[in-house]
């Protein structure tokens, strides 16, 4: 059995009588969560790879606020401290800051699939709740005043 038949399975058993959730033919299922947080499966055919993303929160319009928005991001993605197994990326065809986890579909059987995707939607929920809180009207991510040159560099 390959990687889209086997997500499809367990996908039917997750499955509810109103929502038949099945990949399409890109490989992809979108699933609708509580408070409107969006978790979309995508499967890689000949491979045993898979993805979970979920967008979190749309860029905001000005760049002050993306560099706070985004220095939020990197802080929480700082040795994962919100999450074990997932990170915060920046889809730059969409806007948004997604959370995105990669996952071996081979090394896990529909209990861990089950589990990792709940997790994974926990998370998702959590994070777009703690980022939508997030207080653009002022900088609040300044730093204490030093006279020593302040740099990141990627």
């Amino acid at each position: 059995m390959d990687v889209v038949e086997t997500i499809n399975q367990w996908l039917a058993q997750i499955s509810t009588s109103d929502a038949k959730l099945k990949l399409d033919d890109g490989g992809c299922c979108c699933l609708e969560c509580e408070n409107g947080a969006q978790c979309i499966i995508e499967v890689i055919p000949e491979s045993d790879r898979g993805y979970f993303y979920s967008p979190l929160v749309k860029l905001p319009e000005t760049k002050e606020q993306q560099a706070d928005l985004l220095q939020e991001v990197l802080h929480l993605n700082l040795f994962q401290l919100d999450n074990t197994v997932s990170s915060m990326v920046l889809d730059k065809r969409t806007g948004y800051v997604m959370l995105a986890r990669a996952i071996s579909i081979e090394k896990m059987d529909f209990g861990l699939f089950q589990q990792d995707l709940a997790d994974f939607i926990e998370e998702s929920i959590d994070l777009q709740t703690e980022l939508t809180s997030v207080d653009f009207s002022f900088s609040s991510f300044e730093q204490p005043y030093t006279d020593e040159p302040v740099a990141l560099r990627v």
